[in-house]
């Protein structure tokens, strides 16, 4: 006879009021908002995100707010709003919306293309998904549509990947000698 095998439970214990992690707590921010930020703009559902905060709590995450969102299905919890908000609020982005979530997403995505993690069409068809930036739908279907020029239109990609960053600043540097007085 097989034995049974108990679902995983999320056990409720006191936790910090901020999230807390071995790691780098901007590392910890950028995850739980680039999952919430999925959920928000439709890439992942209610299950999917709730796997997510899982993930997150056995990689180490200690919230109080993403113990209530990973708890959120066996609670019944009929609205992820209010979960969800409490645990953006507690990363520090209170009031994050949909186009806020989008506009991440492409940010991530584009920084994909430009670290060559994935290829500049998959890239840009994610950020054409996830944003409301036209400039992306049209090289996705000018792409798709012309596969003479897909290498050109790969390059363009490239290029709109590294205009969505803003002009990069160059670090100021100094070229006074050494020793020199102020």
């Amino acid at each position: 006879m097989a034995a049974l095998v108990q679902p995983h439970r999320l056990e409720a214990r006191v936790l910090p009021a901020a999230p807390r992690t071995l790691g780098d707590p901007a590392a910890v921010r950028e995850a739980i908002a680039l999952e919430v930020s999925r959920f928000m703009v439709g890439e992942i559902d209610r299950d999917g995100l709730v796997r997510a905060t899982h993930r997150l709590i056995e990689e180490g995450v200690e919230s109080p707010a993403l113990l209530a969102l990973g708890l959120a299905n066996e609670n019944m919890e009929p609205d992820m709003a209010a979960p969800v908000a409490r645990l953006m609020a507690e990363i520090g982005l209170g009031g994050w919306d949909s186009s806020q979530a989008g506009q991440l997403l492409a940010l991530h995505a584009a920084a994909s293309i430009l670290g060559d993690v994935s290829q500049p069409i998959d890239g840009a068809r994610r950020i054409a998904s996830v944003s409301s930036n036209a400039q992306f739908r049209d090289l996705v279907a000018r792409w798709e549509a012309d596969p003479e020029r897909r290498d050109a239109l790969d390059a363009e990609i490239r290029r709109a990947a590294a205009d969505l960053f803003g002009p990069l600043v160059a670090p100021q540097t100094t070229t006074r000698a050494l020793g020199a007085a102020d």
